[in-house]
């Protein structure tokens, strides 16, 4: 008996709340392209019939969906109808991800630039496989990064500049998909190496 009291305990402590539930069925839809990015979903009122759940359970799972960047804020959730985000507001929330990852597992500096360095020769290689890749875009900002004064707001704009055509002549679409996200860990290294100036 004493068993099947601990069973019953356990199963109840991990049970997924039903707005969590709701939130990972329209994530799934989302993902897989059933709803594009920037389309607008069903009123709170359609998605509650359709789901059989209640008007507030919707509401949570809209906020869930919200909170991970699926879908676009739109200040009172009940009065429009929700849509998901666009690219830029995706990649926006996968920056703030990677940013609060970077932030709160506090990873060294090395351990990021050696991920770079990785990252960007893998792009250096797909770049010179690709044909009709240009590299002058890269060039130019490599060549304002190596001017005299260094003024760090200068550096960090030719910075970001040089790793985005870098990714982009690389051609390769996951690439260009997680380069927002980098930027986002970029940023945090290159304020740790002007701080320590």
């Amino acid at each position: 008996m004493l068993v099947t009291t601990r069973k019953k305990a356990s199963a109840a402590a991990v049970r997924t709340p039903l707005s969590t539930q709701i939130s990972r069925q329209l994530r799934a839809r989302i993902v897989s392209g059933e709803l594009a990015l920037g389309a607008e979903l069903p009123s709170e009122s359609e998605l509650t019939r359709e789901l059989g759940v209640s008007r507030s359970t919707v509401r949570e799972a809209l906020r869930i969906l919200q909170a991970q960047g699926l879908l676009a804020p739109t200040g009172a959730v009940s009065t429009r109808r929700p849509r998901v985000s666009t690219e830029e507001l995706i990649s926006h929330a996968a920056a703030q991800a990677l940013e609060n990852l970077v932030k709160l597992a506090e990873l060294p500096l090395h351990d990021l630039v050696e991920l770079r360095v990785v990252l960007e020769g893998a792009a250096v290689e797909a770049a010179a496989r690709n044909q009709g890749a240009s590299l002058a875009e890269a060039r130019l900002a490599l060549a304002q990064m190596q001017q005299r004064p260094l003024d760090a707001d200068a550096f960090r704009a030719a910075d970001l500049q040089f790793h985005r055509a870098l990714l982009g002549a690389a051609g390769n679409a996951a690439s260009c998909a997680r380069r927002s996200a980098a930027t986002s860990a970029r940023r945090c290294s290159t304020r740790s190496i002007f701080r320590r100036r």
